[in-house]
C-alpha cells in the first residue's frame, strides 16, 4: 500500500493506492499525522511527498521514522530524463510529466495544469522533460484585479453566462474565463506547430471549468500528479 502526498499552495492532498487501485482520496487545507496513522495500521509502508510549500517538521519526522519515505526533489530518480536547467522546478510538474509519458509513451505530451498557477509542461516522445511555462491561475487573476485596482470588486468565481459582460462582476469573470481559454488554445496551437502528433492533457483543480470550452482535442485527468507520484514511488522501490 502506497501513500501519496501532494502539498500545493492552496490545498494538501493524500491518496492511498493498493497496487493500481485508489483506496482513498483526501483533499483539505492541511494533512495531519492523524490522517495518515490509520493507513499505517492497515499496512501502508511506502510514502512519497511532493510539496511546493514548507512541510511541518513533526509530520516529516513521523514519515521518516514510520515508513519507507521519499521526499520528492529534482534529484529523485524518475523514469524520464529531466532536462530542466534549474533545480528550482516544482516537483508536481515533474510528477505530471512522468504520468503523461506513461499514458502516451509514443507521443510528445503537453500537460496543462490548472491550479493556483496555470503551468504547461512538455515531455518528448523519447521521455525527455524540457520544461514549459507558468502563468497566473484563475483565482490569482480574480484576486489580482481586486488587489491592484482601486474600485474593482472581489468577485465569486463562476462560469460566465455570455461572452459579453454587462456588469462589473460579469465583465471580470468574462475577461478572466475567456482569457484563460484563449490563452490555452494559443499555447496548444504553438506546440502543435512544432509537434503535429502531440497529445494534450488538462488537469488540476480548475480543469473541470475549462475542459469543455477549449476547442482543441484534450484528455482530462483529475489526479495526474498522484499518478506520477505513484509511478515514481514504485520506480524507486524497484531500483
Amino acid at each position: 500500500m502506497n501513500i501519496l502526498l501532494d502539498f500545493g499552495n492552496s490545498m494538501q492532498k493524500m491518496q492511498i493506492m493498493q497496487q493500481d487501485t485508489v483506496v482513498e482520496n483526501i483533499c483539505q487545507p492541511r494533512i495531519h499525522i492523524s490522517d495518515i496513522q490509520a493507513y499505517e495500521q492497515q499496512g501502508a509502508k511506502n510514502v512519497i511527498l511532493s510539496s511546493v510549500v514548507a512541510v511541518d517538521q513533526e509530520l516529516e519526522k513521523y514519515l521518516q521514522t514510520h515508513f519507507r519515505y521519499i521526499r520528492m526533489t529534482t534529484n529523485t530518480p524518475i523514469p524520464i530524463q529531466n532536462k530542466y536547467k534549474e533545480p528550482s522546478l516544482g516537483t508536481d510538474r515533474l510528477a505530471v510529466a512522468v504520468a503523461a509519458h506513461r499514458l502516451f509513451p509514443q507521443h510528445p505530451v503537453l500537460v496543462i495544469q490548472m491550479g493556483t498557477c496555470i503551468t504547461a509542461d512538455f515531455v518528448t516522445a523519447k521521455g525527455e522533460y524540457l520544461g514549459g511555462s507558468i502563468a497566473p491561475g484563475l483565482q490569482m487573476r480574480i484576486k489580482a484585479l481586486h488587489s491592484f485596482s482601486a474600485f474593482l470588486p472581489q468577485v465569486e468565481c463562476s462560469e460566465p453566462q455570455a461572452f459579453i459582460g454587462n456588469t462589473t462582476a460579469s465583465c471580470i469573470m468574462t475577461g478572466v474565463y475567456y482569457g484563460i481559454i484563449d490563452e490555452c488554445n494559443g499555447l496548444i496551437a504553438r506546440y502543435k506547430e512544432h509537434y503535429e502528433d502531440i497529445k494534450i492533457i488538462l488537469t488540476g483543480g480548475d480543469a473541470k471549468m475549462f475542459k469543455n470550452s477549449i476547442k482543441n482535442e484534450i484528455f482530462a485527468f483529475s489526479n495526474l500528479v498522484m499518478s506520477g507520484l505513484n509511478i515514481i514511488l514504485n520506480y524507486n522501490a524497484d531500483n
